[in-house]
């Protein structure tokens, strides 16, 4: 999601499994001109673990993403935010 101005716009976006490695690509390729340019820091805040288009779980195809199709990988940074309340993974 783009261009977020407050947390309401982003319940129903958690209320999904989402298809992370999709979205990151079609990020990735939106972008690709503007960064020949200037350096694209791409947020991705998740409740979850990225899914395929089944909605299985799928970490090796989402890292083999962030690891080998950033283009150039410099100019492209990405933080990870994980959203949560499980107090197992909150440190």
């Amino acid at each position: 999601m783009r261009n977020v101005k407050n947390t309401e716009q982003l319940i129903p976006v958690f209320a999904n499994q989402l298809q992370f490695v999709r979205i990151f690509r079609q990020v990735l390729q939106e972008k690709h001109l503007e960064v020949q340019e200037r350096k694209l820091i791409i947020l991705i805040a998740t409740d979850g673990i990225p899914t395929n288009n089944s909605g299985q779980q799928d970490i090796k195809t989402f890292e083999h993403a962030l690891r080998h199709e950033r283009n150039p990988i410099n100019r492209i940074p990405v933080v990870i935010i994980a959203c949560t309340d499980d107090t197992e993974f909150i440190g």
